[in-house]
């Protein structure tokens, strides 16, 4: 028995392995320096300038996300200011999300697969994709929103195999984030709605039972309520600083506010994608394919189909909510809305990967059930047949293949450490090494 304990960690510790390897890949690719035409404006600069100095982001200004970059922020500058200098530690914090999105990536193939290796080589294949890479090394909030959308389809499947108060509070909770923080991620809301009270249970549709329920109603009314409270925080740091508000006249801190959350940017260029020379571009949706390799994008969308009719329904669902608001606002902020929906086609993958898998699963001696939720049964170990091998071997193979063609094509375009045109920041170095001789610690070649 001991001797079986002591076997099994190689295994265990193969999620903690993972991360800890992406941890490093993304630490030495850190961007770390500002060309100087970032220093003019910019979503990253302005994310920068907001969890610095406290103040409202774009708008509506992600409160929840800039909140808690002002923290980290002074946390990283007390922990790691001796060796980072300050763009290293505020990238730093996309880094944080990049990481955690990741952790529950594999927590879902996991439950795809049943088996830790393949879900770890398609975590680290999606952990090298040019864009989640790219945001995860430089400061922007897209790493929080695939977390957020990753941990909701995470509740909710944990919820469809055994249906618990607590989780679903988490998906209101987390819903509620959504709310404070990148509002699009909310696309998948609808289908969730639609998972959650079309399930029957022996007493009827979930949506009867729950609607007998008003106690539990009222508290996931309230846990979702409660991330809008960081509002406030935009209100007040707009009404004590008139400056940060951007161009434009207000009678009132409120009517600012108002009209700061109502997000004016970008409305003329809802309706212009709408066409059908638009339908299918070199931008949208064949950057995905593009990005995911066709054999995944396709794989994935097919893939879908084998997570199970209910689970199928809630994500190709979210997909074409997402393709219906990429298309309608091609020439708007639409890439923001694909970052989300890269996972997606990453867990249909798994799921049709798994199809082929069959039989066994040689770690736990689990029957493979499709991926049905959870419905599993034990069976006896025993040896697979060769072809179940065979086919094993090849999908391991396929991955490691897919996981080097990313990393190699996409080190040297994701890489932001140390870029050449990166010296917007050294005319401030060479002011501060005037007057602080251990400025140089804080230099961008770190």
């Amino acid at each position: 028995m001991q001797l079986a304990k002591m076997s099994s960690l190689p295994r265990r510790w193969v999620g903690l392995l993972l991360l800890l390897a992406i941890l490093a890949l993304y630490w030495v690719t850190l961007d770390n320096g500002l060309r100087p035409d970032e220093l003019t404006g910019g979503d990253l600069i302005t994310h920068q300038y907001a969890q610095v100095e406290a103040r409202p982001s774009n708008a509506p200004g992600y409160p929840l996300y800039t909140i808690g970059g002002w923290l980290w922020f002074r946390l990283g500058r007390l922990l790691f200011g001796w060796f980072l200098n300050p763009i290293q530690i505020l990238s730093a914090y996309s880094m944080l999300w990049g990481l955690a999105s990741l952790a529950v990536l594999y927590q879902i193939l996991r439950g795809i697969f049943q088996r830790r290796l393949p879900a770890a080589l398609l975590t680290a294949f999606h952990a090298t994709t040019f864009f989640f890479w790219y945001y995860s090394v430089t400061t922007e909030q897209y790493t929080s929103a695939v977390f957020q959308t990753l941990l909701l389809i995470w509740l909710a499947f944990e919820w469809e195999t055994s249906p618990r108060d607590g989780l679903l509070l988490g998906m209101a909770f987390v819903s509620g984030t959504m709310l404070a923080n990148m509002v699009t991620t909310l696309f998948i809301l609808p289908p969730l709605l639609w998972f959650i009270f079309s399930r029957r249970s022996s007493h009827g549709p979930m949506l009867i039972v729950y609607l007998k329920r008003p106690r539990l109603i009222l508290q996931a009314i309230v846990v979702t309520a409660l991330p809008l409270l960081s509002y406030l925080y935009i209100y007040i740091r707009g009404a004590q600083h008139p400056e940060w508000r951007g161009q434009g006249e207000w009678p009132t801190a409120w009517a600012w506010f108002v009209d700061f959350l109502t997000i004016q940017q970008g409305r003329d260029e809802l309706t212009p994608g709408l066409g059908w020379q638009n339908f299918f571009t070199a931008e949208f949706p064949a950057l995905m394919g593009y990005e995911l390799t066709w054999l995944v994008f396709i794989g994935g969308l097919i893939g879908l189909a084998y997570l199970g009719r209910r689970r199928a329904i809630f994500l190709y669902s979210t997909l074409v909510i997402y393709f219906i608001f990429c298309w309608t606002y091609r020439f708007g902020n639409w890439f923001q809305v694909i970052i989300p929906a890269y996972p997606i086609f990453i867990i249909g993958f798994a799921a049709g990967l798994q199809k082929l898998f069959g039989g066994r699963d040689r770690e736990s001696g689990i029957r493979d059930q499709g991926a049905r939720g959870g419905d599993q049964e034990t069976g006896k170990s025993g040896r697979w047949p060769s072809f179940i091998i065979h086919h094993s071997s090849f999908i391991i193979l396929l991955l490691v293949v897919l996981l080097a063609y990313r990393l190699a094509t996409n080190l040297p375009r994701a890489n932001q450490h140390n870029l050449p045109a990166d010296t917007g920041l050294d005319p401030g170095w060479t002011i501060l090494a005037d007057f602080a001789p251990d400025a140089g610690h804080h230099r961008r070649q770190l």
